[in-house]
């Protein structure tokens, strides 16, 4: 049977015979991506009428230069190729490419991109937060919401991009139907602050102090400055002003873990970027001084400028894992020599919280604890320690409703007067025993 001739105005449309019978095609010239175009046939439609309205959505997408080409290009080889082009710290670069190959991947890689929509997505997030850990002793366990929500911004950022190359028409990630979890979602679900009393800081100190760790002083500038684990190990002696009191927080130990490579360490910047400086007083300052004395009768090379405050035997940075199962050991040998009078178990980061809180609690102003722990915005600092609020507001009501404030005499066992110093909030805690 022979084909049937175009009608008036059908443009390139024509028929052909199969082993399944008579089907339809189109024959349009669309756009080559060079200012160009080119030929672009499409057939397997099983009426004239069909073929008529997919050419007719075709020249559409052309005239409203929305016209993209079709592609078999698949999740996996587009998320690779776009990680290899992106310029980050090493870090970052390695968390990017963890998610991709242990969440991403297996999940949609062999998807094509023009392919996924936000409901492929969306069960993607769901299948992650209820099965999605692939790590040891873990597997099959659900991701958290804020883990998801990481992998939801990288997926993001790479179908923006596959829209601005011509890939797809919108990105899909940016749909409704996507549904990550809501920032609300992911601090409802974060792990509360735990920090120790000032009881329990005087214990542990005190008991730290008396078997002579080598590491009490590490302790007692994460205790007195709030400095992240990865800032404590960056710290060089170069970083230590004992003529104007202060430590300048310049940079940051953190972990590179990449497939077929063991785990490393780098140095980079802080966590915000920024460096910053901390005022500190004499119990920190002793207690460094010290710590220098000590390694310094080991080896003068320990006590150069460049070398690290709390590195290794050998002069490198320590592990921030490695380094947080010394503090882990030091609590467990805490626990059993002191049995009950003994803090409770915390992690090492709640050092960080813990000073933040004794400060919070002992009336600094919000603004001086965000300077010292070096958060980019107040409301950070607000919401992480928003369990102080209460007793925050409780002491103020006290404050005004008594003529003598009897909370006063009690300020002043915990803290120094607040002053400035070169433009810069000076605090000084004093809520554990110790060298003073």
């Amino acid at each position: 049977m022979s084909p049937r001739r175009r009608q008036a105005n059908e443009g390139g449309i024509s028929s052909y015979v199969t082993k399944g019978g008579l089907r339809y095609r189109y024959d349009a010239q669309v756009p080559d991506g060079d200012g160009g175009t080119k030929r672009r046939v499409r057939g397997g439609f099983l009426t004239r009428e069909a073929a008529a309205g997919a050419l007719l959505d075709l020249r559409a997408s052309v005239k409203n230069n929305s016209y993209v080409d079709p592609s078999d290009l698949t999740v996996q080889a587009y998320i690779e190729d776009w990680l290899d082009g992106l310029r980050h710290t090493a870090s970052t670069m390695a968390s990017y490419r963890k998610n991709a190959r242990l969440h991403v991947i297996p999940h949609i890689g062999a998807t094509p991109v023009q392919a996924v929509t936000g409901a492929k997505l969306a069960k993607l997030y769901r299948t992650l937060e209820t099965s999605g850990r692939r790590d040891k002793n873990h597997v099959g366990e659900g991701l958290a919401p804020k883990t998801v929500r990481l992998i939801h911004n990288l997926l993001s950022a790479m179908f923006k991009d596959a829209l601005e190359d011509g890939l797809i028409l919108s990105n899909p990630a940016a749909s409704k139907a996507a549904k990550p979890p809501t920032v609300g979602q992911v601090k409802s679900a974060t792990e509360e602050v735990n920090p120790w009393s000032a009881d329990e800081v005087n214990a542990f100190v005190g008991w730290s102090a008396s078997i002579n760790d080598d590491l009490y002083a590490a302790w007692v500038v994460m205790l007195r400055t709030g400095v992240r684990r990865g800032e404590l190990l960056g710290l060089r002696w170069g970083d230590v002003d004992t003529e104007a009191s202060v430590i300048r927080v310049r940079r940051s130990a953190v972990i590179i873990d990449e497939p077929g490579r063991p785990e490393r360490v780098e140095i980079k910047g802080t966590k915000g970027g920024k460096p910053r400086v901390i005022d500190v007083g004499v119990p920190v300052l002793e207690a460094l001084r010290a710590h220098k004395v000590m390694w310094g009768s080991l080896d003068l090379s320990f006590v150069q400028p460049s070398a690290y405050v709390f590195g290794r035997p050998d002069g490198s940075v320590w592990n921030p894992h490695r380094f947080g199962n010394r503090f882990r050991a030091r609590l467990i040998q805490c626990k059993r020599d002191l049995g009950t009078a003994a803090p409770h178990p915390i992690r090492m980061h709640d050092l960080r919280h813990t000073h933040a809180t004794l400060l919070l609690l002992a009336g600094v102003q919000p603004k001086v604890v965000q300077e010292r722990l070096g958060h980019s915005s107040i409301t950070i600092t607000m919401e992480t320690y928003s369990h102080v609020l209460p007793s925050m507001q409780r002491s103020a009501a006290q404050s005004i409703a008594l003529t003598h404030c009897s909370g006063a005499s009690r300020m002043k066992r915990h803290m120094e007067p607040v002053s400035t110093s070169g433009g810069r909030s000076y605090v000084q805690m004093r809520v554990f025993a110790g060298p003073e």
